[in-house]
């Protein structure tokens, strides 16, 4: 699993808990904790991380390209740093690119919201693949059935690609994710920490407490 943060302090926070396995960021993402792309690869340079995905800027193959040579270009740069690429017909070519030239390159493709996104994304070589969840279903998209088919294909053409679920907003569409068969998601801190905020689970650990107590307290009377 990976935390959608581009802040390494709060990555840490969760290290030890031994769930996540790197760290997933996109401009939205930045933009909303004020770190610059190049603090967080820096950062990130410094950690034992596995794996850390950044977002290539514009919007032409000509665009993404430039950004993806500067990205290269970074002092900071290593086979732990994923690209991230829309699959839309731009993110395609570059894409293609990029296998091309280093087929070692981890490619995630990303804002997919269809079946068909997938399976072109999956054929043209992306390493992972990352649905959009939470937003396809607002746009009335059944998010658990394009997983589904396009893990069909992937297995049926024995690709090496991996489904990634992303855009969360309650604990319950990653359970349903992982069901229709993503192999990995990544979240927000606020989703994980909310996935192990339960009033019954405080109320059973609480009474095994009250328990241990009670049959302490009794055995010193015995």
């Amino acid at each position: 699993m990976f935390l959608d943060s581009g802040d390494i302090k709060q990555y840490k926070n969760f290290e030890n808990i031994g769930v996540f396995k790197g760290i997933t960021t996109n401009p939205s993402i930045l933009f909303k904790e004020m770190i610059q792309r190049e603090n967080v690869l820096n950062d990130f340079s410094k950690e034992n991380l596995s794996y850390i995905f950044v977002q290539l800027t514009g919007k032409t193959y000509k665009e993404m390209k430039i950004d993806y040579d500067n990205v290269r270009r970074s002092v900071n740069f290593n086979e732990k740093v994923g690209i991230k690429i829309p699959i839309n017909m731009e993110g395609l070519k570059l894409i293609n690119h990029i296998k091309k030239e280093n087929r070692h390159q981890i490619v995630l493709g990303t804002a997919l919201y269809t079946a068909i996104q997938g399976v072109l994304g999956a054929k043209a070589g992306c390493d992972y693949l990352a649905f959009y969840v939470n937003r396809m279903e607002s746009n009335y998209i059944d998010p658990y059935q394009e997983i589904m088919i396009t893990k069909n294909y992937i297995e049926l053409h024995s690709l090496s690609t991996k489904i990634m679920g992303a855009s969360f907003k309650n604990p319950s569409q990653i359970v349903k994710s992982l069901n229709a068969g993503a192999d990995t998601i990544t979240m927000s801190p606020e989703i994980f920490q909310s996935m192990l905020s339960n009033p019954l689970v405080e109320e059973a650990i609480d009474q095994f407490e009250k328990d241990s107590t009670n049959l302490a307290e009794r055995n010193s009377i015995d």
